[in-house]
């Protein structure tokens, strides 16, 4: 009985929703045509639009192998900035380790450390102020 009633409730169903489809008149050729190049004209826009991104990426792929390779650059560059600073903490350690060993050297190296002789902003007092510039007068 059930099975009747599922039966009966699903036609009834099925012919109400069938009978507006019945009574809609065909489209005419010209809101065909109309659907056809609105459909076209969202297609172009989307391959288009497909083709744009294309060369975005393109272009991000490009800068992506650029920045590798600087990073690859500046990390060449930091190993061996980070060899060389070793190198010169190994010598102030020798020079240190040489220099403690010989008081009278150290207090005569850190009176040459003190003096203007390292002063790279005083010119000596034969060049005068404007140096440079006073061979051009």
């Amino acid at each position: 009985m059930a099975v009747v009633m599922r039966m009966a409730l699903t036609s009834v169903i099925l012919a109400a929703l069938a009978a507006p489809a019945l009574a809609q008149e065909a489209p005419k050729p010209e809101q065909l045509q109309k659907l056809y190049d609105d459909a076209m004209e969202q297609l172009k826009r989307a391959q288009n639009r497909n083709n744009e991104l294309a060369n975005d990426n393109a272009k991000l792929q490009k800068a992506l192998v650029e920045a590798r390779q600087r990073i690859d650059q500046l990390s060449d560059d930091a190993d061996q900035f980070a060899e060389r600073s070793y190198q010169l903490r190994q010598w102030r350690s020798a020079w240190n380790q040489f220099i403690n060993q010989y008081p009278g050297l150290k207090w005569r190296w850190q009176a040459f450390m003190q003096s203007q002789a390292l002063d790279a902003a005083a010119a000596p007092a034969f060049l005068g102020d404007n140096w440079p510039f006073d061979a051009l007068k």
